[in-house]
């Protein structure tokens, strides 16, 4: 495909000449009354039949709508994509279903002690911990000061 893409002709770099085979390109053509017309053109081989020829733009690009417009998928390609998206829909539902209960346990564990805050960066220095939430500690802290 042309790294210089024209939105002005989106079929270029995408159309085979049925002759050679090569793609066609596409330009402005300036009429004999000065205005300028958009067409895709045959550029291939020399020895091709079509070489030198040119296709207006709207009638090309008109052509692949009305292709395009009466494509239709069989009912068993159908049923077979439905069938992919709901193995895909479950699969996601059941990961994030288990994500859910991952993070609840993980949410049980954090909040195990009551104050919210994870074992991890729980200290054991008392004064930053709620002291209703453990009498136990208080009553050793007490009875053993540092």
């Amino acid at each position: 495909m042309r790294p210089d893409v024209n939105v002005a002709f989106p079929m270029r770099g995408f159309v085979n000449c049925d002759g050679c085979g090569n793609l066609l390109t596409a330009n402005w053509s300036k009429g004999s009354k000065g205005t300028n017309s958009p067409y895709y053109l045959f550029r291939g081989a020399q020895d091709c039949e079509n070489y030198g020829k040119s296709i207006p733009q709207a009638k090309l690009e008109g052509a692949f709508e009305t292709l395009l417009r009466s494509l239709q998928p069989s009912a068993n390609f159908v049923s077979v994509i439905k069938e992919m998206f709901k193995d895909i829909w479950e699969r996601e539902h059941n990961t994030l279903v288990e994500r859910r209960k991952a993070m609840a346990a993980e949410l049980g564990q954090v909040d195990k002690h009551g104050d919210g805050a994870p074992d991890e960066i729980r200290t054991h220095d008392l004064r930053f911990r709620k002291p209703a939430l453990y009498p136990a500690e208080l009553r050793v802290l007490h009875n053993n000061p540092k």
